[in-house]
């Protein structure tokens, strides 16, 4: 299987629109959890994610708290780069989700 799966109601409607992600997205089921519990869930965690990605966005990284050089400073700028990449990744995943349990809302 490719990097990215298709969504597919479990019902076997073919949704309006083809929705693409890297998440493996749960199927709403009468065995499995139900609908409220899982987006409440996954909105939750989004949140959260939010409120890591705003208070990390707010932390310093300046080149005058790396007195032993320009280096350790770019090198410290480029971990916070790679940190604040995956925070974004697990957001997206979240997000992806979160669309993925809401196309599957029942009446």
């Amino acid at each position: 299987m490719g990097a990215f799966s298709c969504i597919i109601l479990s019902s076997g409607a073919i949704p309006p629109f083809t929705f693409f992600s890297m998440a493996t997205i749960p199927q709403i089921n009468l065995n499995g959890t139900s609908y409220q519990a899982l987006h409440d869930e996954y909105l939750e965690a989004h949140k959260s994610i939010n409120k890591a990605i705003q208070a990390f966005a707010s932390t310093t990284c300046n080149g005058r708290d790396f007195p032993s050089g320009w280096d350790d400073y770019y090198k410290a700028r480029d971990e916070r780069t790679e940190a604040f990449d995956k925070l974004r990744e697990a957001q997206k995943y979240i997000e992806d989700v979160l669309v993925g349990i809401s196309m599957q809302e029942r009446d």
